[in-house]
């Protein structure tokens, strides 16, 4: 996972730099910005801690639920659009293409 971060993290950077997108690191220093940094590293490390505790079966079905379990928080806090075929083969888990 390290070495995919790192080239992710280059590509993004080229990116960037080539549309002219960066910005000064002092725009990012402020209390807000550093708060979530802080929360989302911690909570990612917290949730990967625990998933190593975990049988292999709850840690499978915590991941297949978590798309529909976020598609549904979306749709009932900001009223994002879902359509129906992907909450069908996400709850039933048939592929579109059938068995």
């Amino acid at each position: 996972m390290l070495v995919r971060g790192l080239f992710a993290i280059v590509l993004v950077a080229a990116l960037a730099l080539h549309q002219r997108a960066m910005r000064p690191l002092r725009t990012l220093v402020m209390k807000p910005v550093a708060l979530r940094v802080v929360g989302e590293v911690g909570g990612t490390i917290s949730f990967m801690a625990a998933l190593t505790h975990l049988p292999l079966a709850n840690t499978s079905a915590i991941f297949q639920g978590a798309s529909i379990i976020v598609s549904s928080g979306l749709y009932t806090f900001y009223r994002e659009g879902v359509r129906e075929r992907p909450v069908a083969v996400t709850t039933t888990g048939i592929p579109p293409d059938g068995l």
